[in-house]
């Protein structure tokens, strides 16, 4: 508790030096994201840049982006178990403003901005030709299956009994429910 307070009040202090080096910052999170997981996008900077890829997955605490084949990085893993050891590929990732995501006419890097379509969603427009970039299938489907696909198993419950009627109201107490309407306590 010394430390926290020598870092509120003297962040000049050796001990405010050493506490703002071990509490980790994070950035400022980016208030509205354009870039969805399975979109199509450019590498802007860096040692990748021009490549395209599809983004597998976004931080968005951090404000990065994973594309697939881009930003790669050798590591050594070490034997774990049965799995054996050894020198393997990642993605590292890229920051969002790292990369742009593609214009569907032109296959080139764009800007993106909100907009509402004649029914009234949200899409996402390229700010270059002025199409809409549609969301990725990905996106569209959180969940593992399409419910027009889905088949009923033996453990789910049937039609039958949803539709089957358990409770009828009444308007009568929980102590004359209980005891019957012929054996009405006495409460004179």
């Amino acid at each position: 508790t010394h430390t926290h307070t020598a870092m509120a009040l003297y962040p000049w202090s050796r001990a405010g030096k050493m506490l703002a080096k071990k509490a980790k910052m994070l950035p400022p999170a980016i208030p509205k994201w354009k870039i969805l997981v399975g979109d199509k996008v450019e590498v802007l900077s860096g040692k990748d840049k021009g490549e395209q890829g599809i983004v597998r997955a976004i931080k968005r605490s951090q404000n990065k982006v994973y594309v697939e084949g881009a930003n790669l990085h050798r590591r050594y893993i070490p034997p774990q178990g049965e799995q054996p050891g050894g020198m393997y590929t990642s993605e590292a990732p890229l920051h969002y403003s790292d990369v742009a995501l593609l214009d569907p006419v032109t296959n080139r890097p764009t800007r993106v901005r909100w907009d509402y379509d004649a029914d009234g969603n949200k899409v996402r427009i390229a700010v270059s030709s002025g199409r809409t970039i549609q969301k990725p299938l990905v996106w569209e489907r959180r969940d593992a299956a399409v419910r027009a696909s889905y088949k009923d198993a033996q453990c789910d419950t049937s039609k039958a009994a949803l539709e089957q009627v358990t409770y009828s109201p009444s308007v009568l107490t929980f102590a004359e429910e209980i005891l019957g309407p012929a054996d009405k306590p006495n409460t004179q």
